[in-house]
């Protein structure tokens, strides 16, 4: 098979989740015998420089001009010279939409939605106040959200309700990365054609396979994640505040940069936070999982947390915040990992009970090991090419 793997960026592995779930995908798609290129349609970029970190063919489409006709010859001529049989596309914006519409019958057409869909149906003053407003236009509609949150709620679902029927309408298959989310669709469009959609969970980064003994890690708390405000880097630096105290040969690490790092910082200096050090982007992250015995999350939201299989794959304890839907495809509450109420307090509490017992430690990162061997790079693909393989190009 011929697979084009469609985005508005460059696939440039570990630059974000799509990307690297991408390029983890082609590695296992390629090793099976298909043939996997990129396809990025926003020509604007600057790219030149960061072709060679891209692992697989990348090619440039130019759909600035809006143009229909035009856009429908270039993607027409790219699909036929590179023999395409399936075009996944793994964004939902005006770019995929334009080039959705344009594309004829000779390909198999995928969409695939990364985040969490119809997210506006829980909207809350307190979510809306963790939204970024870095340019006029978020500022705007921050405002306005803040203003009447029930009426920013039913204008996302609408919006978003609208994008979706066009995917659905041009694409064989709309897949999400778990069914939880798929399920919600199905509540809030009943009438969408259920045989469209299907669910697929995102690979894990790291290979399970990779020998890792508990008894040789260090007694480290590890948070990884862009330090912003969903993210919310600052909840563990105060739950270990209180944690520290009573556990003084425990050390914690943050890996991350973002815009609240600096406060973060100055936080912890002014509260005189001992023991913990702020790694920024450290190269590379899976040398920090391999000593870490806990790993912590304290986002407010997450699509799917990828940083979170990938601790457990290193046997690392997750104890993180019930907060997100997908944490139930992923941890079994004190089985192989820990969900705690989203409070500081909590979370010391949940963190100072675990950490004064080293055989129920050992024992749940040995399960959180085999736990997230189901999300396997090989179990996952199994599925994708079960997938494509019953949406045959036309």
């Amino acid at each position: 098979m011929n697979i084009c793997f469609m985005t508005y960026f460059p696939m440039i592995p570990y630059r974000g989740g799509v990307q690297r779930v991408t390029t983890i995908l082609s590695h296992e798609l390629v090793r099976r015998g298909h043939n996997v290129c990129f396809l990025c349609y926003d020509a604007s970029r600057d790219n030149q420089m960061l072709e060679r970190e891209i692992e697989f063919p990348q090619y440039y489409l130019d759909i600035s001009s809006n143009n229909r006709g035009k856009i429908g010859v270039l993607i027409h001529n790219f699909l036929v010279e590179h023999k395409i049989d399936y075009l996944i596309s793994q964004e939902q914006d005006k770019g995929s939409e334009l080039l959705l519409e344009v594309i004829d019958n000779s390909v198999s057409v995928i969409s695939v939605h990364h985040v969490v869909p119809l997210a506006g149906r829980y909207a809350t003053r307190k979510s809306i106040i963790r939204m970024p407003s870095d340019t006029l236009r978020m500022i705007i509609i921050k405002t306005i959200a803040l203003i009447s949150p029930r009426f920013f709620s039913w204008y996302r679902i609408k919006k978003e309700r609208n994008v979706f029927n066009k995917v659905i309408r041009y694409s064989d298959k709309f897949v999400f990365i778990s069914e939880r989310h798929l399920k919600r669709v199905l509540e809030c469009m009943p009438n969408v054609p259920s045989s469209k959609l299907a669910a697929i969970n995102n690979p894990n980064t790291f290979d399970t396979n990779n020998p890792v003994f508990f008894e040789t890690k260090k007694n480290i708390i590890l948070w990884v994640g862009r330090v912003d405000a969903n993210k919310n880097c600052m909840d563990f630096i105060k739950a270990w505040k209180m944690f520290s105290k009573t556990n003084s040969d425990w050390e914690a690490m943050v890996a991350g940069e973002g815009p609240l790092l600096s406060e973060c910082k100055q936080w912890a200096d002014s509260h005189k936070v001992d023991r913990i050090t702020f790694w920024g982007n450290y190269k590379n992250m899976i040398d920090l999982y391999r000593i870490a015995k806990i790993f912590v999350s304290t986002s407010y939201s997450e699509s799917w947390g990828m940083s979170l299989t990938e601790a457990m794959s290193m046997g690392c304890v997750p104890c993180v915040y019930n907060t997100y839907e997908t944490l139930a495809d992923i941890i079994k509450d004190g089985v192989d990992g820990i969900l705690c109420e989203p409070k500081p307090s909590q979370l010391a509490y949940a963190l100072a009970k675990i950490a004064c017992d080293e055989i129920g430690m050992a024992s749940m990162a040995a399960a959180a090991r085999i736990s997230v061997s189901r999300f396997s790079v090989s179990n996952i693909c199994d599925q994708w090419e079960e997938l494509l393989f019953t949406n045959k190009t036309k």
